[in-house]
């Protein structure tokens, strides 16, 4: 390339932004001149489409943020790794590593269908055995007994201590401070679980 046809690239390339403003300004006076029917219901749905799809795209984006904080919360935690079977000690000391080395907070909590067992009454309940510092996303509503308003928890459970929910209670007959059978464990009725 020499000298000369370089010259005449630069001079096209700085030309044509200035070539599109005078268009769209040609566009612009000609349409004001001669306004026709066709040509503003066209403008008009055009400008009304988009404003359509802008309001549906920030819509959708919000209601995608909240989705994902009410999925945090439920789960209790931005992400949760799951399996019907013990993980391998090993690979779950690497992921708590690899998680404590990027700032973040991890917990384990064990999940199981049981017989909870009082006074010769039976419950098949879902029970969920957790850490201290559970939940990471959320929190824990308890009473102090069945008839109480609830308010926050602030803790989980400590150890020796069950929560139940309000129907599993009442089934059971428990009162807090009574002693519960699971399994081979005794543990002891220390708040009504309102929400989790």
């Amino acid at each position: 390339m020499n000298a000369s046809t370089d010259a005449r690239s630069k001079h096209t390339d700085t030309q044509r932004p200035a070539l599109l403003r005078q268009a769209l300004a040609l566009a612009v006076k000609l349409l004001l001149r001669r306004p026709s029917a066709p040509q503003w219901l066209y403008i008009i749905a055009l400008l009304y489409a988009v404003g359509l799809v802008a309001g549906m795209l920030l819509f959708t984006g919000r209601v995608e943020q909240a989705i994902y904080r009410e999925n945090a919360s439920l789960l209790a935690a931005d992400l949760q790794v799951e399996s019907s079977r013990s993980f391998v000690e090993s690979n779950l000391q690497r992921w708590q590593a690899a998680a404590n080395a990027r700032g973040l907070q991890s917990q384990q909590s064990v999940e199981l269908a049981s017989m909870l067992y009082l006074r010769g009454e039976l419950l098949l309940s879902r029970v969920l055995a957790v850490e201290a510092g559970y939940p990471l996303r959320g929190q824990l509503l308890i009473a102090e007994d069945l008839e109480a308003a609830a308010g926050p928890a602030g803790r989980a459970p400590a150890r020796g201590e069950i929560w139940l929910d309000a129907r599993a209670a009442r089934q059971l007959g428990a009162n807090p401070g009574d002693l519960l059978e699971l399994g081979r464990a005794t543990l002891r009725f220390a708040a009504v679980l309102a929400a989790e």
